[in-house]
């Protein structure tokens, strides 16, 4: 088989894979804001996804989705206080409000690009996306609460690179527990965020085992 022939071949079966409906794509998104340190750069990294909807050759969905995990907030707190001069104990008391607020809550940093704007309506309780969380042990929720990040957008956009123009910014939050029971207890291996429409569906997907041996550590 000739050399064009092969190319035209794999072209082909790339627009018929992609025409048959959506497809994800997970993937770490690289930090490169100049003015974050290196530690937070990478914590950052580390708990945060990239998933893609695409519906032929178009993109349906573009998501980026950071889960403030303990070492994440930590990581956070710490660039937070070196970013606006925090005083040693107003350091002290983010940290404290950080970790409460991560044995209450998981939290959702997530920036979403829809092509139609009308649609990148993740707060609306008539959206047609829907977001769950799923832990490897089944354990499936829904959030408490879908808020668009309108304030302070330059700040985020600054510990949250993603963020862009393009993108419309939003926190998400769940519980941490359902019925009296955690939703990540010490057993759970790797949590999943699942947004779904009749567009299509991405998953974003956390290891956490030693994500959890590393927060221990860092406390």
């Amino acid at each position: 088989m000739s050399r064009l022939k092969s190319y035209t071949l794999v072209a082909g079966l790339v627009i018929f894979a992609l025409s048959q409906g959506c497809a994800q794509i997970y993937q770490f998104v690289k930090s490169t804001g100049p003015y974050l340190t290196e530690d937070y750069k990478d914590i950052l990294n580390r708990w945060t996804r990239e998933a893609r909807i695409y519906r032929g050759l178009g993109n349906e969905l573009i998501v980026s989705v950071t889960f403030k995990s303990r070492e994440f907030r930590l990581a956070y707190a710490r660039e937070f206080a070196r970013a606006y001069r925090l005083t040693h104990q107003e350091e002290k008391k983010l940290v404290r409000d950080q970790l409460k607020a991560a044995d209450t809550y998981h939290d959702f940093v997530m920036a979403a690009y829809v092509p139609e704007n009308r649609l990148n309506d993740f707060e609306s309780r008539t959206s047609i996306w829907k977001i769950y969380l799923i832990s490897d042990r089944n354990k499936r929720i829904m959030p408490l609460e879908v808020a668009r990040i309108k304030e302070e957008r330059v700040a985020f956009a600054h510990f949250f690179p993603y963020i862009t123009p393009w993108r419309i910014a939003y926190h998400i939050r769940f519980p941490t527990k359902t019925s009296g029971t955690d939703i990540i207890d010490e057993k759970a291996t790797k949590i999943k965020l699942v947004i779904t429409s009749m567009l299509g569906t991405a998953e974003l997907v956390w290891r956490i085992g030693d994500g959890k041996k590393r927060q221990r550590v860092a406390q």
